[in-house]
């Protein structure tokens, strides 16, 4: 943090309590950070459970304070993860923005239960996230299972609770295409 052009010391966050803790991705990564308000920021990012999935994380500082951070509720048709489940990609977030304290959208991509890449969109209302949804692709998109690859990169509030996220898909003839979607912390 930096106050009055003076940098603080950094300090290290508290992962979710399922975070592994060997091996060389033991820790966790920050991707963005948001602070609507001094005081008041919320970070995003990515950790590696005890089984060596990658799941996303959300920390939130109140008042000046750091939480522990929470492990992201993904969409229900995400690939399992866990003991006896071999590793591999789960869920991450790329970037987050507030339109307030409380108030914010985090934005990303996970594996589906058919091994698919899916775009995800993450809501925080007056202090509450909600489960990660899954964002319809465009007609265009390469027919599942197993060709999919889909995330958003970054987001944006656009007034009225709205948010629009901005990322890439696979189209039909594995061809990479940027897309864009708007939504709110009830619909996408």
């Amino acid at each position: 943090t930096e106050n009055h052009g003076v940098w603080g010391a950094a300090l290290a966050l508290t992962l979710p309590a399922n975070h592994g803790t060997k091996g060389l991705f033991a820790g966790g990564n920050v991707k963005s950070v948001a602070c609507p308000a001094l005081g008041e920021c919320t970070a995003i990012g990515g950790y590696q459970d005890a089984y060596f999935n990658d799941l996303a994380f959300i920390d939130t500082e109140t008042h000046g304070v750091w939480r522990s951070a929470t492990a992201v509720l993904r969409p229900a048709n995400a690939r399992p993860v866990g003991k006896g489940i071999i590793s591999g990609p789960g869920s991450v977030l790329f970037a987050v923005t507030c339109e307030s304290a409380g108030n914010c959208a985090a934005v990303g991509g996970y594996d589906d239960n058919q091994l698919d890449g899916e775009a995800m969109v993450v809501t925080e209302t007056h202090g509450v996230w909600a489960r990660a949804r899954q964002v319809a692709l465009p007609p265009n998109a390469t027919p599942t299972p197993h060709d999919q690859v889909a995330w958003f990169l970054n987001v944006t509030p656009t007034g009225d609770s709205n948010y629009t996220a901005v990322g890439n898909y696979t189209a039909t003839g594995h061809r990479g295409e940027a897309m864009t979607a708007t939504f709110s912390p009830t619909t996408s």
